[in-house]
């Protein structure tokens, strides 16, 4: 698997030519390549700063999984657990509603607000306190983004 910057895949050579896009948009455009390459993901981002976080999290996973893991559990939840150490910046060790829709908009998750509150009230178990009812811990956002992110296709090509 390797993942690219830019118009670099036929598929976006294709488009270029066929003027269904214009080159000022390579710098948010970037491939995932896999099946030796033979086969791409070409996605679009929409800003420089949430291209260059999508490779650089996706060659993070790359690197991971080149290292002999053999299963996708711990290589997503290591990335999750990263990224939500990145958007917790006041290290208080959970998320509020407005962290975990900066980080879904930043993984260019789009759900409307019910389905967040269904996927949120699913995953958020510990009711101890109002604190722990109107925030997400670590392992409840990894539940929480586990609801949000399924995508058996994806899970697919991450293990050939």
């Amino acid at each position: 698997m390797q993942i690219r910057h830019g118009f670099t895949t036929n598929v976006w050579k294709n488009c270029l030519r066929r003027k269904k896009i214009s080159p000022d948009k390579s710098k948010y455009a970037f491939s995932i390549l896999y099946r030796n390459n033979r086969y791409s993901l070409d996605l679009l981002a929409d800003s420089i700063k949430v291209c260059c976080q999508w490779i650089e999290c996706l060659e993070y996973l790359v690197t991971i999984y080149k290292s002999h893991l053999r299963s996708h559990h711990p290589i997503t939840d290591r990335w999750i657990s990263f990224l939500f150490s990145y958007v917790d910046r006041d290290h208080s060790g959970y998320l509020n509603r407005s962290e975990i829709q900066q980080l879904l908009f930043t993984l260019n998750v789009e759900l409307d607000e019910r389905t967040i509150d269904q996927y949120y009230n699913q995953a958020n178990i510990r009711i101890d306190s109002y604190e722990q009812l109107k925030n997400l811990d670590k392992e409840e956002f990894l539940q929480f983004y586990k609801f949000v992110s399924y995508r058996p296709e994806l899970v697919k090509i991450m293990c050939q």
